[in-house]
């Protein structure tokens, strides 16, 4: 929960800003690119790391903090949180588990500020058939990333995210 106060902090600060002035497909595709290649070079020079599942206070508020670039779109906020675990000395798999244990006091917090746009004449049947398919579809996806991590790195990971930028960048050059 500690790690959470810098992102919640900043995201209330710059949540106007973040939503007004930073949707350029542009700037988008940039951070995707950007900050694939910088996972995957962290990744690269950053020694093995610790595998203990233990997470220094330091570790942790690193990870806090490059939370807050995930305001910027484009810049994953798993991918920032994990890109700061390694650069900080942790394995891949215990930077991974506990950048989606960071995750859920957040998407939390941003739940509780975004539920009053919600609209009023969404069925409650419907609101828990998609809660409970993104909570399943979330376990799957972590699942198939860690098996992904213990057997690669992030390299794969970066060059999708260019592969997207590079795309995004094409459709935005061609529908302008």
């Amino acid at each position: 929960v500690v790690c959470t106060v810098p992102a919640a902090i900043a995201g209330k600060l710059l949540e106007k800003a973040a939503d007004e002035q930073l949707r350029g497909v542009p700037l988008q595709a940039a951070m995707l690119a950007v900050f694939g290649v910088v996972l995957w070079t962290v990744d690269r020079v950053t020694a093995r790391g610790d595998d203990s599942g233990e997470v220094t206070w330091m570790q942790a508020l690193t990870m806090g903090v490059a939370q807050c670039l995930a305001l910027v779109p484009g810049v994953s906020r798993s991918g920032i949180t994990m890109t700061a675990g390694r650069a900080t000395g942790l394995a891949r798999v215990s930077a991974a588990r506990f950048s989606f244990l960071l995750a859920t006091p957040i998407t939390a917090g941003a739940l509780v500020l975004k539920l009053h746009k919600m609209p009023h004449d969404v069925p409650a049947g419907t609101m828990v058939i998609g809660v409970v398919t993104a909570a399943l579809t979330g376990i799957l996806a972590i699942e198939v990333l860690m098996a992904m991590l213990r057997r690669t790195g992030f390299g794969v990971f970066a060059v999708y995210r260019v592969l997207v930028a590079v795309g995004a960048l094409a459709w935005w050059f061609l529908h302008r």
